[in-house]
């Protein structure tokens, strides 16, 4: 990407990152003005099995990942990828282990006691 649309992908996602830091900032503050803790017992251990379950998803991606293009080259016959390809699966191992840990968590805090 060169130009006008690099420049307008690159100031969405500042504009997201300085939005979800607000937005954190402003709530950790709300918390501690209302005395609600940050972390208690419950929700570390939610957070920790989250995060593992997350990191297991984040590794089978992975591995299919590295797999793909064996099998796409030696059983399909289809021609070597491209740079590319790593390239956006990288950011799409990143994406999947961020949305899988965000879900489960989130699971886990409806589903009740670990």
């Amino acid at each position: 990407m060169s130009g006008y649309e690099w420049l307008a992908s690159s100031g969405v996602i500042v504009a997201m990152i300085v939005l979800i830091a607000i937005l954190a900032v402003w709530r950790t503050t709300r918390d501690r003005r209302s005395g609600f803790p940050a972390a208690d017992e419950r929700t570390q251990v939610i957070a920790g099995r989250a995060a593992r379950m997350a990191l297991n998803t984040g590794w089978a991606f992975v591995i299919a990942i590295m797999l793909w293009p064996i099998i796409a080259q030696e059983f399909l016959g289809m021609s070597r990828f491209g740079e590319d390809y790593y390239s956006y699966s990288l950011i799409a191992v990143l994406l999947i282990q961020s949305v899988s840990f965000a879900l489960i968590r989130w699971y886990l805090d409806r589903k009740g006691d670990p």
